[in-house]
């Protein structure tokens, strides 16, 4: 692993200098190493990693060319025709990584160059390649239908889109389409973005959530409530973000806190009320379901929009990148600094600890070019985001398990025909994580006789103490090593975010669905909140939804991932006993190769093998690393 030891205090040097400037105020430097106090260890790559990631980004378009190429059906959009790719892109992303790539590279020879290129970048936006005009890039979609633009012909995604096209388009001009399919889409679709938010509304949430829904809040929800057939998903913390302008649009991130009650037989959730706010909470709205005749078809048909658009931010930022790659990178940070080369924890992790520091970097300081178009467009954004997330999330928060029981989400609570048929991701995260508890179980007992073997293990415990200590990882909720049980749950729950995180590079889980995007809204883009009873049409709806440059955006990312080729797989081309981490013979061995065999299973039965190819299959596209 080559990284550079700098953390989070350079990262916030950096963001905070810019405030300095901008502000024209002087901070000290304990103000400035506090500001994001919260947050784990942040390792920057040097010069070295940052230079073969972005060599990477630059193969990356030229993989997806031909995808981004393959959107050539017509549309006519505000009355000018173009193909999909003309509306979308226009331009060869080839081109456009490598000329990312050169120009980052061009001025930078040295770690120090690295630190005054990230301060520039923070100072104002990152040049993007423009290779169509924005006549056409800006535009609003006319009809639902036209939200198909987005899929590629290539491994049959269009076909299977277009099976979906009626259900999916209905959820923007039929209100009650679209309050059946709200949690249908989020519990089915969602699995990239970990999207284990929803709680039930138990006694001690009450009080803030009528105080948040004011006179909306109703006896029937009181009667819901202690039949236990109330939930809600509290997505208030975007409070902290101001809407942006880029490139002359607006983008727009809401702070929605939505309720949902539940059918008792059928188990299906059903939102009921949605509150909308801005930043620090203004401008708040309160719509119902219009049956209740306090909000508008229309109106509610918003609501739900901004609602989905907080939930996909939330799993980009949050859900996805906060508890996947920030809490991961801090954990193999320290890893490095602590326990030696061929200590056996290092030979369980250093194979599926490669490139995310690199990535990491990278998605910081090109925040434009490897992250979906939202109105986070800066490090010093993510960072606030995050330092405000992290506080009520200790290191196994994250955990399936440990989520679910956190939220009172319980098997029964979701299950109609089969276990987990009203909340499907769940199914998926648990056999995942099963998998992975496996894995380590037999690691770990094969590797350790006993608990005073965790206890005398000096590297092991420098990690964890490393790890914990705020002048270090930072990471919060570690346990004291003293057991192999103990040593289990740090070690499970970290490889599960780095083996559950390959599912994004799996067709099933972005396509047709998420590039339907109107399934997933990265961003609103306009950031005036509609009164509920407001009345409009179905095409100034459109309007507050992304156009059709983030929609290409959004759509160009999610190609970044499925369309391109893992460089390190989680199952070896030449075989699932090739490439063994341990010794010859060992239990250990043994052990990764049963964790192969599991995982092959769980593929197989997670997408349609028929739709890849014989150079790409599918057991070659779930990456061993959390890779860009």
């Amino acid at each position: 692993m080559q990284f550079s030891t700098k953390i989070k205090h350079t990262l916030t040097e950096i963001a905070d200098g810019v405030d300095k400037r901008v502000a024209g105020a002087i901070q000290n430097q304990h103000e400035i190493q506090t500001k994001y106090e919260s947050l784990p260890a942040i390792p920057i790559s040097d010069m070295e990693g940052i230079i073969r990631l972005l060599k990477a980004v630059s193969v990356r378009g030229k993989e997806i060319d031909a995808a981004m190429s393959s959107l050539d059906r017509t549309y006519t959009i505000n009355g000018t025709t173009a193909t999909a790719n003309q509306f979308l892109s226009g331009y060869s992303t080839k081109e456009k990584y490598a000329n990312a790539a050169d120009e980052f590279k061009k001025d930078l020879r040295s770690d120090k160059d690295l630190i005054k290129h990230i301060r520039q970048v923070m100072e104002g936006d990152q040049p993007q390649p423009d290779g169509a005009s924005d006549d056409i890039k800006k535009l609003s979609l006319d009809d639902p239908q036209q939200w198909s633009i987005g899929w590629s012909p290539l491994r049959n995604i269009y076909n299977e889109g277009m099976s979906h096209l009626d259900h999916w388009a209905s959820s923007l001009t039929d209100y009650e389409a679209a309050t059946e399919q709200f949690w249908e889409t989020i519990s089915t679709y969602g699995l990239i973005y970990n999207l284990l938010f929803l709680q039930k509304v138990m006694p001690t949430h009450i009080a803030d959530l009528k105080s948040k829904f004011e006179s909306a809040w109703t006896p029937e929800m009181d009667n819901l409530a202690e039949e236990e057939l109330l939930y809600f998903i509290d997505l208030s913390i975007f409070t902290v973000l101001e809407s942006q302008e880029s490139n002359g649009v607006t983008r727009f991130t809401p702070a929605t806190v939505t309720l949902l009650q539940q059918d008792p037989t059928t188990k299906a959730l059903s939102p009921i009320a949605i509150r909308v706010s801005g930043q620090e909470d203004r401008n708040v709205q309160i719509y119902t379901h219009p049956s209740s005749g306090n909000t508008t078809a229309s109106a509610w048909l918003y609501a739900l929009q901004a609602a989905k658009t907080s939930t996909t931010v939330y799993g980009i930022w949050l859900g996805h990148i906060y508890h996947w790659h920030f809490v991961t990178a801090a954990m193999i940070m320290t890893l490095g600094e602590t326990v030696p080369d061929g200590h056996p924890l290092r030979q369980l992790l250093d194979p599926h600890s490669n490139h995310l520091i690199e990535f990491n970097t990278v998605l910081l300081i090109l925040v434009k070019l490897v992250n979906p178009p939202s109105s986070i467009d800066s490090a010093r954004e993510c960072l606030t985001l995050t330092n405000a997330f992290a506080p009520n999330q200790p290191y196994f928060s994250a955990d399936p398990l440990v989520a679910l029981e956190r939220h009172n989400i319980h098997e029964a609570d979701f299950t109609e025909k089969e276990a987990w048929d009203r909340y499907p991701i769940v199914k998926d995260y648990l056999a995942v994580w099963q998998m992975v508890s496996n894995y380590v179980s037999a690691f770990v007992d094969a590797t350790y006789s006993d608990d005073a073997a965790i206890a005398n293990d000096q590297p092991l415990q420098d990690w964890i103490a490393a790890s914990s200590d705020p002048q270090s990882g930072n990471v919060k909720g570690l346990p004291a090593m003293a057991n192999k049980q103990a040593l289990k749950q740090v070690l499970t729950s970290l490889i599960y975010r780095i083996t559950i995180h390959g599912s994004g590079r799996v067709n099933k889980t972005l396509q047709p669905a998420l590039t339907f995007v109107a399934n997933y809204p990265t961003t609103l883009q306009r950031d005036d909140i509609p009164h509920p009873t407001d009345d409009f049409d179905t095409k100034e709806l459109l309007e507050y939804l992304p156009n059709t440059k983030t929609i290409g955006e959004t759509v160009e990312f999610y190609f970044l991932f499925s369309f391109t080729t893992p460089k390190e797989t989680h199952i070896p081309r030449d075989g699932v006993e090739s490439d063994l981490f341990f010794a010859d013979g060992s239990p250990q061995n043994e052990a990764l190769i049963n964790f192969r065999h599991d995982m092959i299973r769980f593929m197989e039965g997670y997408d349609d093998e028929s739709v890849y190819d014989e150079s790409d299959p599918l057991l070659h596209r779930w990456p061993r690393n959390v890779e860009l």
